[in-house]
């Protein structure tokens, strides 16, 4: 059995199933930062990349205060981004509640 995190070894398989940098344009991610976090070398919390992996390829969801309803990690950590096209309404809601949401990344 592997000590290896379940989300690394997702991580692994699927650049090794296309390539480290099909992964990092999906993940939106550079391809130098999945090498160090594969190989454990990652400089910062791995956390906004986990929920990314965790979303993209695990389908990991709960729901998000300021929306109210069940969204992806990895769509939250785009949300978070401000990748958002959505009324003015939902993303300042989105400003006002991402900053202290316990869902949050990379605090």
């Amino acid at each position: 059995m592997s000590d290896r995190p379940d989300w690394l070894i997702v991580l692994d398989q699927k650049c090794e199933e296309t390539s480290q940098a099909q992964v990092g344009r999906e993940l939106d991610v550079a391809s130098s930062s999945l090498g160090q976090v594969r190989n454990g070398k990652y400089p910062a919390s791995t956390d906004a990349i986990e929920a990314r992996v965790r979303g993209r390829y695990m389908n990991h969801c709960y729901t998000c205060p300021a929306l109210g309803f069940e969204i992806t990690s990895h769509r939250c950590a785009e949300l978070q981004r401000g990748n958002v096209s959505a009324s003015i309404g939902i993303r300042g809601q989105l400003r006002r509640t991402c900053p202290t949401c316990e869902h949050r990344t990379g605090r």
